[in-house]
């Protein structure tokens, strides 16, 4: 049973807190990525993907507080630098190739 909750995705923070009659799994609505963790009662607890995509953590019984954080990879604009780069480097290699009709001649 859910006794609170409270959620900032855009902020990538969301707090439950749950009483659980037996061992279980505590699910967020949310894509699953490796960004994700979770804690319960503080402590680090590992995620899962379930159902097909979303995120999961285990939960023992009792009574606890669940927080899902969510940190994406902070290199995207370097990511797309070294994209760009990359692109760049081919068309100018493609540039400087010689044409095959060019050496036919």
């Amino acid at each position: 049973m859910v006794l609170a909750e409270s959620d900032q995705l855009q902020q990538g923070l969301v707090a439950a807190g749950v009483q659980m009659r037996r061992a279980g799994v505590a699910v967020l609505s949310a894509s699953f990525d490796l960004g994700w963790t979770a804690t319960v009662d503080g402590r680090p607890q590992p995620t899962e993907m379930v159902a097909p995509a979303l995120v999961a953590t285990t939960v023992p019984a009792g009574t606890h507080r669940i927080v899902f954080r969510y940190r994406g990879w902070r290199s995207y604009p370097l990511l797309f630098a070294l994209g760009a780069a990359v692109l760049l480097a081919l068309i100018y290699a493609d540039i400087r190739r010689p044409r095959f009709e060019a050496r036919k001649r």
